[in-house]
């Protein structure tokens, strides 16, 4: 609120006259009084000038605010594609464990079906050795090989199992 002070005519008080009204009355006597001309025209241009100020502040106001939402908003896209670039990676991450995990259970699987047949082949050879068919127990031996296998120690007994059997198969032919 800007103020022009004035003096009342009628009891001599002190007067402060808001810029918003024309005219004033008196708080001590209650005199209506009119604003002198002279003061009337610095009171109109004050009155506009405190308008302006405040359509400017208003305004200020207005655009902090617009730029403020506009960063939330920009703020707010920005974590949204962060949580779905998230979502996605742990999608994918997901999808790779579940593959691994199968593949590992197809290896295994696959592993234990060779070491089974690995096993009857080894049967088959000590049953044809025992009915002293030894070209077959020959042909049988020569199926005895570890084929994927990552392991070392697994390879070289499945390697030894087999030269053993084939000097039994010699040993017993002669």
């Amino acid at each position: 609120m800007n103020l022009i002070n004035l003096s009342c005519a009628n009891c001599g008080a002190s007067l402060e006259i808001d810029l918003d009204n024309i005219q004033v009355f008196c708080p001590h006597c209650g005199h209506k009084l009119m604003i002198p001309i002279d003061h009337l025209s610095d009171l109109l241009i004050e009155k506009e000038k405190t308008k302006r100020d405040q359509l400017q502040m208003e305004h200020e106001i207005r655009t902090k605010n617009e730029t403020y939402r506009i960063e939330v908003d920009k703020n707010k896209r920005s974590w949204k594609l962060v949580g779905i670039l998230y979502a996605i990676l742990a999608t994918v991450f997901i999808f790779v464990m579940i593959y691994a995990s199968i593949r590992n259970r197809s290896y295994e699987n696959k592993h234990a079906e060779q070491i089974h047949r690995l096993e009857q082949i080894e049967q088959e050879v000590y049953d044809a050795i025992k009915s002293e068919d030894y070209d077959l127990a020959r042909l049988k031996v020569n199926d005895l090989y570890l084929i994927e296998s990552g392991n070392i120690e697994e390879k070289a007994m499945w390697d030894a199992k087999r030269e053993s059997l084939i000097s039994m198969i010699e040993d017993r032919d002669h």
